[in-house]
């Protein structure tokens, strides 16, 4: 069972006492913002057994949206891409689209979205002691956009 907040799960693991409590918490990564001029890059640090979870597909990267604004015109598609490689390269891995398109704050949290990503299928670009890192960005199509802003963050979970 995954938890949504880590400080449950460690509640959890603290009243059971039990290891499978322990390996349920998320591990959380930093925040970062995309906008429609800059992509938003965010990592997570998996300990060596998160790392084989990951790369055997019995864990899955979370993003997790915890603020949306739409740029103009109104698009709420974005692109996950795992950077790999020396230079990291972006590798695009999924697309996802916010609905309803809307705005709406991390001070909203029941408004926030999460979008869970295997990379068993990437798992020769992951390699243990670095970071996983996302590149998360507004998917542009054919025209340009202005403005929009998403406050991104991911996490591991089972």
């Amino acid at each position: 069972m995954a938890y949504r907040s880590p400080a449950i799960a460690l509640l959890a693991a603290a009243l059971t006492g039990s290891p499978q409590a322990m390996a349920a918490i998320p591990i959380a990564g930093a925040t970062g913002t995309a906008t429609a001029a800059v992509p938003a890059r965010v990592c997570v640090s998996p300990v060596p057994a998160d790392l084989q979870a990951l790369q055997d597909g019995r864990q899955r990267v979370v993003i997790v949206l915890h603020a949306f604004e739409p740029p103009r015109p109104a698009r709420g598609q974005l692109v996950a891409s795992l950077l790999a490689g020396g230079p990291p390269t972006p590798r695009e891995i999924t697309r996802f689209a916010v609905h309803p398109l809307r705005a709406f704050t991390a001070a909203e949290p029941r408004r926030s979205q999460r979008f869970r990503v295997s990379l068993a299928g990437y798992a020769h670009l992951l390699h243990l002691g670095q970071p996983v890192c996302l590149q998360l960005a507004f998917r542009t199509g054919s025209s340009p956009l202005e403005g929009g802003r998403a406050e991104i963050s991911i996490e591991l979970t089972d």
